[in-house]
């Protein structure tokens, strides 16, 4: 139980730095319903159903281009046992017009399991260690592709397909709010040349 608290400290800590750091930011909030099971069985059906709740921050990097994201999920998975996930991804937008926005991401993810979860179709990474009354897996590569739809000057509605758990992947659906688009200015370079 301590790792996942730690876990949970250093999220929340990155966020409020990183809240203070950058312009462009915004968060999500995201139902997830559906999974599909990568690894199915003959005793595993390769859609389950697993309603969960998903947090993200985003901050730019670059424009509206290329952003990083933390996020922080909590379901109950196919076994009606309580899961969730942390994720860290870098998100590059590969087109954007009018009101529409598609973006690919991928980074790392640690997931997690309420302890003693019987559920095979989980196993896409066995090596889980006990931690109080959960279990820790390791790290494993996450990666999606988002749709997300202006509404108005602070909200979009937001549509992904990720890989959040080992061995599932998952459709969410939700907002994305907004914090603030200013491109936070940059200090200037002492030895550019001054166009201006």
């Amino acid at each position: 139980m301590l790792k996942l608290k730690r876990l949970s400290v250093f999220f929340f800590l990155s966020v409020f730095f990183l809240l203070k750091g950058f312009g462009q930011s915004d968060l999500e909030l995201k139902l997830s319903s559906l999974a599909f099971n990568l690894n199915p069985d003959k005793e595993t059906s390769p859609i389950v159903v697993e309603p969960g709740l998903i947090f993200s921050y985003e901050f730019f990097l670059r424009d509206l281009s290329f952003s990083a994201r933390f996020t922080q999920a909590i379901r109950m998975d196919d076994a009606a046992k309580l899961a969730g996930h942390t994720s860290a991804k870098f998100h590059k937008s590969l087109y954007q017009k009018w009101k529409s926005e598609f973006n690919i991401g991928a980074g790392v993810g640690i997931a997690y399991r309420s302890f003693n979860v019987d559920d095979e179709s989980l196993a896409g990474n066995k090596n889980y260690t006990p931690s109080g009354n959960f279990e820790v897996g390791d790290l494993f590569l996450t990666g999606s592709v988002e749709y997300n739809y202006f509404f108005n000057r602070k909200m979009d509605f937001s549509v992904s397909i990720e890989r959040a758990y080992p061995a599932k992947i998952a459709l969410n659906v939700g907002f994305r709010y907004w914090i603030s688009k200013k491109i936070k200015k940059r200090h200037k370079c002492m030895s550019c040349p001054d166009w201006g």
